[in-house]
């Protein structure tokens, strides 16, 4: 298990050291003007005072394994603007590299960060081994930055344009922001998870590591979520579009208890669906129900007009938590 071990502004100095001599020998600095720069006050300074200001603060970490230093990193998340973590800095020790150790270092980075308020993540690169390295952890490439350097990004910076929307005669539907997160935790409680595999989260940091997942697989194009929303901003549920690299992606709805029987889940449904056949000509999708949950049962009766409804097999399970559930499939095929 790798864990982070943060570096106080008093003990730097051995991690600058380090960073250094990282940086030369990985030939991210070569000429003497870089390397004196590096070294510089000037830089260093600047580097501490961002560590020790009230918000928005440098953090400088080490990776852990086995009580050994591993690697390390310097990152900032932006608190006070849209949850941005910027890595300024990763890397495992040479001594310590490959099978798949970067990989797990991420990892343990990004459970960090999201507990700090990260929400997205982004990071320039120099070199093309670099930049597979963060491709095959779902970043992507993002232009540049003012200096002309190569940005890239992972995760959605929760500021939407008007065209990321659907907009139908009482809905907005939206991709899923953090800042729902806490309505959505409040929502998907017990009567909501009555037939369905999950149980209500058990914390609000359990909603926020599985939105988060959510929101890798939509940076990814590997899926969507969406909030769905009043057209003056209260949330209402939430819609989910799983597989998309799949010829038949899973959909998931569900709409908040004191707005239910209203026909929001149909809407935004429909919608989605709409919007996914034209966007990525998706024909056919799967829709898993409870046999006993009528509510599901009818909204996928209602789709009939525009989907031939196939009928797959049925399954009786029982959850960790002990729900006893009978599901059964169906394939909702473009008439």
């Amino acid at each position: 298990m790798i864990t982070i071990q943060e570096i106080p502004v008093e003990h730097i100095d051995d991690f600058w050291n380090i960073q250094f001599q990282y940086l030369v020998d990985d030939g991210m600095i070569t000429d003497e003007g870089e390397k004196a720069y590096f070294q510089s006050p000037e830089y260093r300074d600047v580097l501490k005072e961002h560590m020790l200001r009230p918000q928005d603060k440098l953090h400088m970490v080490y990776f852990v394994r086995d009580g050994q230093r591993i690697g390390a990193a310097q990152y900032c998340t932006y608190q006070s603007e849209d949850g941005k973590c910027f890595i300024l800095d990763f890397w495992v020790f040479p001594e310590f590299r490959g099978n798949g150790t970067g990989h797990d270092c991420f990892q343990a980075l990004l459970a960090y960060t999201k507990k700090d308020g990260a929400v997205y993540y982004s990071l320039n690169y120099a070199k093309e081994d670099s930049r597979r390295f963060w491709l095959s952890l779902g970043f992507a490439d993002s232009g540049a930055d003012e200096y002309g350097s190569p940005l890239m990004q992972r995760g959605n910076a929760g500021r939407l344009e008007e065209r990321d929307m659907i907009k139908t005669k009482r809905l907005t539907i939206a991709p899923f922001e953090m800042k729902y997160l806490r309505e959505y935790f409040d929502g998907f409680d017990g009567e909501i998870t009555k037939y369905q595999w999950p149980d209500p989260f058990a914390s609000v940091d359990s909603a926020r590591d599985l939105l988060q997942g959510f929101l890798d697989e939509m940076a990814r194009g590997e899926g969507m979520v969406f909030s769905i929303l009043s057209h003056d901003g209260r949330f209402l549920g939430s819609v989910e579009v799983h597989g998309l690299s799949e010829a038949c992606p899973e959909l998931g709805v569900w709409i908040i208890r004191s707005e239910q029987n209203r026909g929001y889940a149909y809407e935004a449904l429909r919608a989605v669906l709409d919007y996914t056949r034209a966007e990525y000509d998706k024909r056919s999708f799967f829709y898993e129900a409870d046999e006993r949950n009528e509510a599901s049962i009818k909204l996928l009766h209602k789709l009939k007009d525009a989907y031939e409804i196939v009928e797959q097999g049925s399954e009786e399970c029982t959850t960790d938590s002990g729900k006893e559930l009978k599901l059964r499939g169906y394939i909702l095929k473009t008439r």
